[in-house]
């Protein structure tokens, strides 16, 4: 390659660098839709996922991350079965306190566009000074008011 074609290729103006921001919502309740799992990624305890939910009217993604162990007791196998129909638990513990039979069931990239009920909160990030979203539980659809139903309720509510 001569030099002229190497000048050629390389030459490119600088125009500065933008620092990304990430679209955030407000903590709350949201109906939203499974729309993809990330990659497998290897962690300090085994390997793990994000599952990635679009909530109604947003046009943004907000995750919750789980291990793919297969135990019926993990949290990934309790959120497939809520997205399945197969639990009606809404709890944190991901179903370890209750005491009747859960089913193990299959779950990966074919629960995409399950519909589910989401918590999402809001926190903010120390190291990189930015807001961001973190989903702290998924239940049926419909197991949970979403923001805007428990709003209105409330405007509804007060005496005017």
């Amino acid at each position: 390659m001569a030099r002229e074609e190497v000048n050629q290729i390389t030459e490119k103006a600088f125009t500065g660098v933008k620092a990304s921001e990430y679209t955030v919502i407000d903590a709350g309740v949201y109906n939203a839709t499974l729309t993809s799992f990330s990659d497998v990624r290897q962690g300090m305890n085994g390997e793990y996922v994000f599952w990635n939910f679009t909530p109604d009217g947003h046009d943004t993604e907000v995750s919750i991350i789980t291990s793919i162990g297969g135990g019926w007791k993990s949290k990934g196998m309790e959120i497939a079965r809520r997205l399945k129909g197969k639990s009606d638990a809404t709890d944190t513990k991901w179903g370890r306190d209750i005491k009747d039979k859960r089913p193990r069931v299959d779950w990966g990239p074919e629960l995409k566009g399950s519909r589910a009920t989401i918590v999402a909160e809001k926190i903010y990030d120390e190291e990189e000074e930015i807001y961001r979203n973190r989903v702290t539980n998924v239940v049926a659809e419909g197991a949970l008011k979403p923001v805007e139903e428990a709003e209105a309720e409330d405007f509804e509510s007060i005496p005017f």
